[in-house]
């Protein structure tokens, strides 16, 4: 929207990627509130705007966590806590495999 609204010689400045990238680095960023498995994606291609947020991913985490398993049938709610464990450290991982 942004990029639409520039002159020809501000767009010839500017790319679409770059004012993103601003927008993003000034922390203007929506998480789909609907669906968190989205906004687990989104911390990992934004890592950097998560470095030292640690409370801002537990919460994104601990919502995505508490939603499936309010989905989870009983009977299998040990096995889910299991995956959702793994899921969890495989994105801490992805997270500070990149910030290294």
């Amino acid at each position: 929207m942004l990029y639409g609204n520039l002159s020809n010689d501000e767009r010839d400045e500017l790319s679409r990627r770059q004012i993103e990238t601003y927008i993003l680095g000034l922390g203007f960023l929506r998480l789909p509130r609907g669906n968190h498995r989205e906004a687990l994606s989104c911390i990992v291609e934004y890592v950097p705007l998560f470095k030292g947020e640690t409370e801002v991913l537990l919460r994104i985490v601990e919502r995505y966590v508490d939603e499936e398993l309010s989905r989870t049938p009983i009977d299998q709610t040990e096995s889910r806590t299991h995956e959702l464990e793994l899921e969890v450290i495989k994105l801490y991982t992805e997270i500070s495999d990149d910030e290294a």
